[in-house]
Parts: structure tokens; sequence; C-alpha cells
């Protein structure tokens, strides 16, 4: 039976703490993320994410952004860059 791998956020996490850099052009602009193992998708951005980012609808006017909880954060670092 394989084993699993728990989140890095559990209380004891079994996998190898390994940092990464992801880069990736999304919207015209360079992004470099670091992330780490047991974040989801943490060598590359999944296809979903980057079809969300494509096709998602930037504000024209100031908003409020709040990205919680959802891995490493391209797509609120992608809002709050392109967003007044």
């Amino acid at each position: 039976m394989a084993k699993k791998h728990e989140h890095y956020s559990s209380k004891f996490p079994d996998v190898e703490f390994k940092r990464f850099t992801v880069s990736e052009s999304l919207r015209g602009h360079l992004y470099i993320f670091k992330t780490a193992t047991g974040m989801f998708s943490y060598q590359q951005i999944d296809l979903g994410t980057q079809i969300f980012i494509r096709h998602m609808t930037i504000p024209e006017t100031p908003s409020i952004l709040l990205d919680l909880g959802s891995g490493y954060g391209p797509i609120g670092i992608v809002l709050g860059y392109e967003s007044p």
C-alpha cells in the first residue's frame, strides 16, 4: 500500500522539507514564487490555476483582496499586482 504524504502544516509531516522556485509568465508578467514540499503543486503552477488566472476578471476599481489558505498564492499575487 502506498504511503500517504501529509500536508506541510500537519503536526508531524512525513515529507522532507525542500524549497523550490517556480517561475511563470502570467498575464504578460513574469512571476517568481517560492514554494516548498508538501504544498499543492509545489514544482509548477497547475493547469487549472493557470487557466483561472488567464481568464479571471480583474476589478477596475479599488477592491479588497483576501487570499487565505490557498497554497503559495499565485492567484492572489496576480490579482494584487494587476488590481488598483
